[in-house]
């Protein structure tokens, strides 16, 4: 009964220092989601994902255009990046497919075993990034 008793004496500098941590990890916690806000709305997935991942595949594709690496990269293409575009929201999402198709063509044109023509390609390209 003695240690109950104990426990539930709580002396107001106690009161004030678990109400000030409380309003400090509350706080902390408010002014970064802020911050982390701001960054978001300037990072564009789409363009991120053509540096990163789709143009380098092109590039390496061009490169060496065997049938077994267009297939590939063709299958990727339909596969994983548009199935990835249509899950995502943003402003460039609509450039991204279209950039997508021209890339898609430009492998159905390698496959015919024609020169591509990558002009619009590169025009989707740069629009993104």
């Amino acid at each position: 009964m003695n240690a109950t008793a104990d426990v539930l004496k709580i002396s107001p500098c106690q009161v004030g220092i678990v109400l000030l941590l409380a309003a400090l990890v509350f706080s902390a916690g408010y002014s970064t989601s802020e911050n982390t806000k701001g960054n978001e709305e300037q990072f564009d997935v789409f363009s991120y994902k053509v540096n990163q991942e789709v143009q380098p595949l092109m590039d390496k594709v061009m490169a060496n255009p065997t049938e077994h690496n267009l297939r590939n990269a063709n299958n990727k293409l339909i596969i994983e990046y548009e199935s990835w575009g249509r899950r995502q929201d943003g402003k460039n999402k609509e450039i991204f497919m279209v950039y997508l198709a021209a890339c898609e063509t430009v492998i159905d044109t390698m496959q015919n075993g024609e020169q591509p023509d990558i002009s619009e390609m590169n025009r989707l390209k740069n629009e993104l990034i």
